[in-house]
């Protein structure tokens, strides 16, 4: 299993949080935009496909990575690049022990981070959470 990268955006589609790992080639200019508006599209697809109306994306597979996708219910959304073999049920596991671990103690409690448009996730206590995290489920 290899982890590539992930972004954290908020529920204004503002990228709040990118981390990479073992990226192949490097990051081109403006990407989180672009993932952003990739996940909102199927996102929205999906919904409209399903019968419940919730939608139902969790991972979208290419030839050269795969894409889990975790929202939670406050709007945060995650885009979590990996390679194609990783398990997406294992994936989404993790991604909703990240909220409920290092996010909500680091990001959701943190006195001076503000849920607002345009904040950005700064200092290094999620990064280093987030590190904690994948390296006990043998990510990186």
């Amino acid at each position: 299993m290899t982890l590539f990268c992930i972004y954290i955006f908020n529920r204004y589609g503002d990228t709040i949080f990118y981390k990479q790992w073992k990226r192949p080639r490097s990051v081109p200019e403006g990407e989180g935009s672009l993932v952003g508006g990739f996940i909102y599209t199927l996102q929205h697809i999906s919904s409209q496909m399903s019968t419940t109306g919730t939608g139902g994306l969790r991972a979208v597979q290419t030839p050269f990575y795969k894409l889990h996708y975790f929202q939670t219910l406050t709007g945060y959304r995650v885009a979590l690049l990996t390679d194609k073999d990783m398990n997406t049920a294992f994936a989404q596991m993790v991604l909703a022990e990240m909220f409920k671990g290092p996010f909500t103690s680091c990001v959701t409690k943190c006195p001076t981070y503000t849920h607002a448009q345009g904040v950005v996730i700064s200092g290094s206590e999620f990064e280093e959470g987030l590190d904690a995290l994948f390296r006990s489920k043998k990510m990186i």
